[in-house]
Protein backbone atom coordinates (compact mmCIF):
# COMPACT_ATOMS: atom_id res chain seq x y z
CA UNK A 1 0.00 0.00 0.00
CA UNK A 2 2.80 2.31 1.08
CA UNK A 3 4.54 1.58 -2.35
CA UNK A 4 1.76 2.16 -4.48
CA UNK A 5 0.77 5.45 -2.61
CA UNK A 6 4.39 6.44 -3.29
CA UNK A 7 3.94 5.90 -7.01
CA UNK A 8 0.57 8.08 -7.40
CA UNK A 9 2.73 10.84 -5.68
CA UNK A 10 5.53 10.70 -8.24
CA UNK A 11 2.88 10.01 -11.14
CA UNK A 12 1.21 13.47 -9.63
CA UNK A 13 4.18 15.39 -9.48
CA UNK A 14 5.18 14.64 -13.21
CA UNK A 15 1.64 15.32 -14.42
CA UNK A 16 1.97 18.66 -12.80
CA UNK A 17 4.92 19.23 -14.22
CA UNK A 18 4.35 18.36 -17.42
CA UNK A 19 0.75 20.16 -17.83
CA UNK A 20 2.79 23.44 -16.49
CA UNK A 21 5.32 22.91 -18.81
CA UNK A 22 2.69 22.42 -21.71
CA UNK A 23 0.42 25.25 -21.21
CA UNK A 24 3.50 28.12 -20.88
CA UNK A 25 5.65 26.69 -23.31
CA UNK A 26 5.47 26.66 -27.13
CA UNK A 27 6.95 23.91 -28.08
CA UNK A 28 5.65 19.83 -28.31
CA UNK A 29 7.15 18.11 -26.03
CA UNK A 30 7.19 14.98 -27.95
CA UNK A 31 9.04 16.82 -30.78
CA UNK A 32 11.53 18.02 -28.40
CA UNK A 33 12.17 14.60 -27.07
CA UNK A 34 12.94 13.13 -29.60
CA UNK A 35 15.20 15.99 -31.21
CA UNK A 36 17.20 15.67 -28.03
CA UNK A 37 17.04 11.71 -28.20
CA UNK A 38 18.54 11.92 -31.32
CA UNK A 39 21.36 14.43 -30.66
CA UNK A 40 22.25 12.04 -28.07
CA UNK A 41 22.99 9.28 -30.51
CA UNK A 42 24.53 11.00 -33.13
CA UNK A 43 26.85 13.33 -31.30
CA UNK A 44 27.58 11.74 -27.79
CA UNK A 45 31.19 11.08 -27.20
CA UNK A 46 30.41 8.76 -24.74
CA UNK A 47 33.09 5.76 -25.45
CA UNK A 48 35.66 8.66 -25.29
CA UNK A 49 34.81 10.60 -22.68
CA UNK A 50 37.45 10.43 -19.83
CA UNK A 51 34.75 9.05 -17.24
CA UNK A 52 33.73 6.11 -19.22
CA UNK A 53 37.99 5.55 -20.34
CA UNK A 54 38.54 5.93 -16.77
CA UNK A 55 35.78 3.18 -15.64
CA UNK A 56 37.50 0.83 -18.05
CA UNK A 57 40.92 1.36 -16.22
CA UNK A 58 39.43 1.02 -12.90
CA UNK A 59 38.17 -2.00 -13.45
CA UNK A 60 41.58 -3.99 -12.94
CA UNK A 61 41.62 -1.83 -10.19
CA UNK A 62 38.69 -2.38 -8.49
CA UNK A 63 39.34 -4.78 -6.10
CA UNK A 64 42.40 -2.94 -4.63
CA UNK A 65 40.83 0.45 -4.39
CA UNK A 66 37.92 -1.30 -2.27
CA UNK A 67 39.95 -2.30 0.25
CA UNK A 68 41.53 0.94 0.51
CA UNK A 69 38.98 3.19 0.88
CA UNK A 70 37.92 3.15 4.31
CA UNK A 71 34.50 1.92 4.99
CA UNK A 72 32.06 4.54 6.78
CA UNK A 73 28.40 4.70 7.36
CA UNK A 74 28.06 8.35 6.73
CA UNK A 75 24.98 9.30 4.72
CA UNK A 76 24.26 5.78 4.39
CA UNK A 77 20.05 6.51 4.34
CA UNK A 78 21.06 7.21 0.94
CA UNK A 79 21.30 3.78 1.13
CA UNK A 80 17.76 3.20 0.88
CA UNK A 81 17.32 5.80 -2.14
CA UNK A 82 15.64 3.90 -5.59
CA UNK A 83 14.01 4.95 -8.71
CA UNK A 84 11.22 6.49 -6.62
CA UNK A 85 13.00 8.63 -4.70
CA UNK A 86 15.27 9.89 -7.11
CA UNK A 87 12.03 10.30 -9.49
CA UNK A 88 10.77 12.69 -6.22
CA UNK A 89 14.17 14.45 -6.39
CA UNK A 90 14.41 14.75 -10.33
CA UNK A 91 10.81 15.93 -10.51
CA UNK A 92 11.08 18.73 -7.13
CA UNK A 93 14.53 20.02 -8.65
CA UNK A 94 12.96 20.66 -11.78
CA UNK A 95 9.96 22.63 -10.34
CA UNK A 96 12.16 24.94 -8.27
CA UNK A 97 14.42 25.75 -11.24
CA UNK A 98 11.25 25.97 -13.42
CA UNK A 99 10.76 29.40 -13.04
CA UNK A 100 14.04 30.81 -13.59
CA UNK A 101 14.96 28.45 -16.90
CA UNK A 102 11.64 26.38 -18.64
CA UNK A 103 14.11 24.24 -20.62
CA UNK A 104 16.53 23.35 -18.36
CA UNK A 105 14.02 22.10 -15.63
CA UNK A 106 12.48 19.71 -18.51
CA UNK A 107 16.10 18.67 -19.86
CA UNK A 108 16.22 17.58 -15.68
CA UNK A 109 13.50 15.66 -15.91
CA UNK A 110 14.42 14.31 -19.55
CA UNK A 111 17.80 13.34 -18.80
CA UNK A 112 16.55 11.52 -15.60
CA UNK A 113 14.19 9.52 -17.66
CA UNK A 114 16.38 8.15 -20.16
CA UNK A 115 19.56 7.46 -17.78
CA UNK A 116 17.30 5.62 -15.30
CA UNK A 117 15.96 3.30 -17.97
CA UNK A 118 19.14 2.97 -19.59
CA UNK A 119 20.66 2.40 -16.47
CA UNK A 120 18.17 -0.63 -14.67
CA UNK A 121 18.69 -2.42 -18.46
CA UNK A 122 22.57 -2.54 -17.94
CA UNK A 123 22.11 -3.39 -14.66
CA UNK A 124 20.30 -6.48 -15.40
CA UNK A 125 21.98 -7.63 -18.93
CA UNK A 126 25.44 -7.65 -16.52
CA UNK A 127 24.52 -8.58 -13.46
CA UNK A 128 27.50 -8.08 -11.45
CA UNK A 129 28.15 -8.80 -7.34
CA UNK A 130 28.40 -5.97 -5.65
CA UNK A 131 31.81 -6.07 -2.85
CA UNK A 132 29.27 -6.55 0.41
CA UNK A 133 29.19 -10.03 -1.05
CA UNK A 134 32.68 -10.59 -0.69
CA UNK A 135 33.01 -12.84 -4.27
CA UNK A 136 35.34 -10.54 -5.74
CA UNK A 137 35.19 -7.87 -8.43
CA UNK A 138 34.76 -10.28 -11.31
CA UNK A 139 31.88 -12.46 -10.30
CA UNK A 140 28.67 -12.05 -12.92
CA UNK A 141 25.36 -13.38 -13.23
CA UNK A 142 23.62 -11.70 -15.82
CA UNK A 143 20.04 -11.57 -15.87
CA UNK A 144 19.76 -11.36 -12.09
CA UNK A 145 16.79 -9.45 -10.88
CA UNK A 146 18.42 -9.33 -7.24
CA UNK A 147 19.55 -6.09 -6.40
CA UNK A 148 22.90 -8.24 -4.82
CA UNK A 149 23.72 -8.97 -8.58
CA UNK A 150 23.37 -5.68 -9.77
CA UNK A 151 26.49 -3.37 -9.31
CA UNK A 152 27.52 -2.20 -12.87
CA UNK A 153 26.80 0.80 -13.30
CA UNK A 154 25.86 2.74 -10.37
CA UNK A 155 22.39 3.79 -10.29
CA UNK A 156 22.93 6.54 -7.27
CA UNK A 157 25.42 7.92 -9.68
CA UNK A 158 24.19 7.34 -13.00
CA UNK A 159 20.77 9.31 -11.72
CA UNK A 160 22.55 12.34 -9.68
CA UNK A 161 24.69 13.09 -12.43
CA UNK A 162 21.79 12.94 -14.93
CA UNK A 163 19.71 15.16 -12.41
CA UNK A 164 22.61 17.51 -11.54
CA UNK A 165 24.48 18.15 -14.95
CA UNK A 166 21.53 20.24 -16.72
CA UNK A 167 21.24 22.36 -12.99
CA UNK A 168 25.36 23.10 -13.03
CA UNK A 169 25.91 23.74 -17.06
CA UNK A 170 23.12 26.02 -16.41
CA UNK A 171 23.57 27.81 -12.82
CA UNK A 172 27.23 27.28 -12.16
CA UNK A 173 29.82 23.78 -11.50
CA UNK A 174 29.16 23.91 -7.84
CA UNK A 175 25.61 21.90 -8.36
CA UNK A 176 28.33 19.15 -9.36
CA UNK A 177 29.21 18.61 -5.82
CA UNK A 178 25.73 16.92 -5.38
CA UNK A 179 26.52 13.77 -7.97
CA UNK A 180 30.46 13.97 -6.65
CA UNK A 181 29.17 13.29 -3.05
CA UNK A 182 26.49 10.47 -4.26
CA UNK A 183 29.34 9.27 -6.40
CA UNK A 184 31.98 8.48 -3.26
CA UNK A 185 29.28 7.35 -0.97
CA UNK A 186 28.30 4.61 -3.31
CA UNK A 187 32.41 3.47 -2.67
CA UNK A 188 32.70 4.30 1.05
CA UNK A 189 29.46 2.70 1.64
CA UNK A 190 30.70 -0.69 0.19
CA UNK A 191 27.74 -1.04 -1.85
CA UNK A 192 29.88 -0.09 -5.52
CA UNK A 193 33.22 -1.10 -6.74
CA UNK A 194 35.12 2.31 -8.41
CA UNK A 195 34.29 1.34 -11.61
CA UNK A 196 30.60 0.96 -11.03
CA UNK A 197 30.41 4.79 -9.93
CA UNK A 198 33.25 5.91 -12.61
CA UNK A 199 31.07 4.24 -15.19
CA UNK A 200 27.15 5.40 -13.83
CA UNK A 201 28.68 8.89 -13.67
CA UNK A 202 29.57 8.95 -17.43
CA UNK A 203 26.20 7.75 -18.22
CA UNK A 204 24.37 9.85 -16.46
CA UNK A 205 26.78 13.41 -16.98
CA UNK A 206 26.96 11.91 -20.88
CA UNK A 207 23.27 12.42 -21.09
CA UNK A 208 22.60 15.19 -19.54
CA UNK A 209 24.70 17.15 -21.24
CA UNK A 210 24.19 16.17 -24.64
CA UNK A 211 20.34 16.61 -23.87
CA UNK A 212 21.37 20.36 -22.19
CA UNK A 213 23.89 21.00 -25.27
CA UNK A 214 20.86 20.30 -27.67
CA UNK A 215 18.32 22.15 -26.27
CA UNK A 216 20.57 25.29 -26.15
CA UNK A 217 21.85 25.35 -29.97
CA UNK A 218 25.78 24.23 -28.39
Amino acid sequence: MKIETSKTIVILFLLTFVSIFADFTDFNLIDETQYDLNHLIYNSDFITNPLTMLSGLSFLLDEHINKSVPKSSFLNFWDTFDTLEFSLLALTTALIIYPFDNYTAFTVVESFAVSAGLTALIKVLIGRARPYNNLGAFVFEPFNLNRDYQSFPSGHSALSWAIFTPVAKRFGDIWYAIPVVFSLQRVWSNNHWASDVLFGASIGYNIGSQFYDARKGE
